[in-house]
């Protein structure tokens, strides 16, 4: 392996493990909001906050992955 190659490795699972937790994080902070309402909709009651949080970080995490591949490939055109 290059050393190019070990740094976008590095920066994909760098960028997903935030993306993973920053997404945790954020879905974790809308559980309570969503009871704190005057009126709560369905979605607050026939949600379970775990799958709440578990969807928020699967979402960060892709989203992470995604740009990490995107900035990584970038990087590594203007290299070349």
């Amino acid at each position: 392996m290059t050393t190019n190659t070990q740094r976008l490795f590095f920066l994909i699972t760098t960028c997903s493990v935030l993306g993973l937790g920053l997404g945790a994080v954020s879905s974790q902070a809308e559980v309570p909001q969503c009871f704190a309402k005057d009126h709560p909709t369905d979605e607050c009651f026939n949600q379970a906050p775990e799958l709440k949080i578990l969807g928020g970080a699967g979402q960060g995490l892709l989203a992470g992955t995604c740009a990490a591949i995107g900035a990584g490939w970038k990087l590594l055109k203007e290299d070349n």
